[in-house]
């Protein structure tokens, strides 16, 4: 099998830019602040527990992208209409040609994942024609371990848990504002609980910035 790699995240659709994942990786490659944990989920249209049902690769324009079908087993933030979602990945395989995105989730089909992830963007012209994306590639996104503990995707995206993947995402932060921490076991419930305050401080931040305007007009 042929291997490309690849550091962007550019697509023949500009709405498919990624425009909400792309402070996505951090690395020598990355040129761009990573995102906190607090953004990541802000920035999501919806954060959930989900099963990949059904995963295949295409050709989107010059970039090869996996389709993911994925069962919501549990939405942690945000609404999603239907229990069934559509996740699209930057790389995969297609007749023997792989692509790897740096910093891109390698879904497995049948496991389980917490994933961030934007709402519904449009991909290419040929079905599947739409599909979510992940918020933070591999900062948005844990696998879910069968005694529902959660383990990170380690720098390079690959699957797994690892040390370096611990330490990168542990040096990911900004301001303060860390990930959840992962050199303890993190836990299904200790995620909930980080992601229902994110989305508290959200919005105590945004009704201080309202009140803010209110007095500026005065």
């Amino acid at each position: 099998m042929r291997m490309q790699s690849s550091s962007s995240i550019s697509f023949r659709t500009i709405a498919f830019a990624f425009a909400l994942i792309i402070t996505f990786a951090s690395g020598a490659r990355a040129t761009t602040v990573p995102l906190t944990f607090d953004e990541i989920v802000t920035k999501s249209d919806v954060v959930a527990r989900v099963t990949v049902v059904e995963a295949s690769s295409r050709w989107v324009g010059r970039r090869i992208i996996t389709f993911h079908e994925l069962r919501v087993d549990e939405v942690l933030h945000g609404a999603t209409a239907s229990r069934t979602v559509t996740l699209a990945v930057p790389g995969g395989v297609v007749d023997g040609i792989g692509q790897r995105v740096f910093g891109a989730p390698e879904l497995r089909k049948g496991s389980s994942y917490v994933l961030c992830m934007s709402p519904e963007l449009t991909i290419g012209t040929a079905p599947p024609d739409r599909g979510r994306a992940i918020v933070g590639l591999w900062r948005g996104a844990w696998k879910v371990q069968p005694d529902m503990t959660l383990a990170p995707f380690a720098h390079d995206a690959h699957d797994g848990n690892d040390a370096k993947g611990a330490k990168d995402a542990n040096d990911a932060h900004r301001d303060g504002a860390m990930l959840p921490s992962i050199t303890t076991t993190l836990t299904m419930s200790g995620l909930r609980e980080q992601v229902r305050a994110a989305a508290q401080r959200e919005r105590a931040s945004a009704g201080a910035a309202t009140m803010g305007a209110v007095e500026v007009r005065r």
